[in-house]
């Protein structure tokens, strides 16, 4: 079923996958859309690394890592948000995005085991995506519930109403892996 919406007298074109400040929709918000754009985006500034990381460049190991969190680290951030909506899948082709910026920063033979990069990834004060994308959700939560914003504190209440009425939760939510906040959110409203 589509609707004639329209704004400012102008009906708004109907798009089966929009655009919002950089993020990819679909009907069922998977952000299958969106993460097939993520990874083209991260392969193509992956790139940029490998061509950086040639000897004739000279550049020390700490500034390609730099450079790293810079080109591509900052596109995998952008898409924290749906971390808890992602599927496994998208989880481990980011993570192979970063364990072969590793590969290639470290000049590391290409079927390197994973396990063997988690010391040069701690080594280069990198976390594993997963990792780095629930420390995301945790911040912005934090923040957003220690300033009171008003979307979030209405989430955090929906969201703990939902949990105290015993309903059980089909899908995770980025406040179930942030049950600490909703928790904490909610003493600091009883001590007010």
């Amino acid at each position: 079923m589509r609707y004639d919406l329209q704004l400012f007298g102008e009906k708004i074109p109907f798009s089966k996958n929009p655009v919002f400040l950089g993020i990819t929709f679909d009907s069922h918000l998977t952000f299958n859309k969106h993460m097939e754009s993520t990874i083209k985006k991260t392969k193509k500034r992956l790139n940029i690394i490998k061509i950086l990381s040639h000897k004739s460049w000279g550049m020390s190991e700490t500034l390609l890592f730099r450079i790293y969190k810079l080109l591509v680290g900052s596109i995998i951030d952008y898409s924290s948000f749906c971390a808890t909506r992602l599927s496994k899948t998208w989880r481990k082709k980011l993570q192979v995005i970063q364990n072969s910026a590793i590969r290639t920063i470290k000049k590391l033979p290409y079927d390197t085991p994973t396990m063997n990069l988690e010391m040069y990834q701690k080594q280069a004060d990198l976390v594993s995506i997963e990792e780095r994308l629930i420390e995301l959700n945790s911040e912005y939560m934090t923040r957003a519930s220690r300033f009171q914003n008003p979307l979030i504190t209405q989430l955090i209440y929906e969201y703990k109403k939902g949990v105290g009425d015993g309903r059980p939760l089909k899908r995770a939510t980025p406040l179930c892996a942030n049950r600490s906040i909703v928790d904490t959110f909610f003493n600091n409203e009883e001590e007010n």
